[in-house]
């Protein structure tokens, strides 16, 4: 009968090796790569052995200690965020936001080109800015207070120096219709959709974008002419 090829010791051994390759900076391909040609298996095979069992040990704690396994930087991605990490987290996505550099570049400069760490820090920023506003705004104000140049998600601003000033989106997107449909259709289509905003009932919702069509049908006609 065939031996299992994840033995314990195997199992403890693929956490060894990758633990020292995350204490001496190296990649955690070299590990799978060895384990591989040891085990007889394609490096896709140990490292889709590692990750899953490094879910298992991160839910069960118990477990990974009476092995004796120490998770790496990377096998750290099922564990909670301490809400000093979270905050950190956030605070230098929104700083080099503000520099233009995009949240994915951002995290996997952070994740240290990790890809899982880098889904996990893109999701827990996500999540803290935008299900959690009232932490998410208490780590503006501190940015605020203390100065610091950063990007304000909620007002689509740069800071600086204590101030904020939008970033021109609405305006450039006015720009944007103006050039797509002519000033003054943009002008009534913008008209129309504020005007929505405060109607009530469907049926005056109707009326006004029949309003608006008609409108921008007459404005057409006279341009043509």
């Amino acid at each position: 009968m065939q031996q299992p090829v994840w033995t314990v010791e195997n199992t403890q051994k693929l956490f060894r090796l990758a633990s020292e390759a995350n204490r001496n900076g190296k990649p955690l391909a070299s590990v799978y790569r060895a384990m591989a040609k040891e085990l007889g298996l394609s490096e896709g095979s140990v490292r889709n052995y590692y990750y899953a069992h490094m879910h298992t040990f991160a839910m069960l704690p118990e477990v990974r200690e009476s092995m004796g396994i120490t998770l790496t930087r990377a096998g750290r991605e099922y564990t909670p965020f301490e809400d000093g990490e979270a905050e950190e987290l956030v605070r230098t996505v929104l700083i080099r936001r503000a520099e233009g550099v995009s949240v994915r570049a951002i995290v996997d400069d952070l994740a240290g080109g990790d890809p899982k760490l880098a889904l996990r820090y893109q999701n827990k920023y996500r999540s803290v800015v935008f299900r959690q506003r009232a932490r998410t705004e208490k780590i503006i104000r501190r940015l605020i207070e203390q100065k610091v140049t950063f990007f304000h998600p909620y007002d689509n601003a740069i800071c600086k120096n204590g101030e904020c000033a939008p970033t021109g989106g609405l305006k450039d997107a006015v720009k944007g219709l103006e050039k797509a449909l002519g000033r003054e259709s943009a002008y009534l289509l913008l008209t129309a959709l504020s005007r929505l905003v405060g109607r009530e009932s469907k049926e005056e919702k109707l009326e006004d974008l029949r309003a608006f069509v008609r409108d921008a049908g007459r404005t057409e006609t006279s341009v043509g002419q």
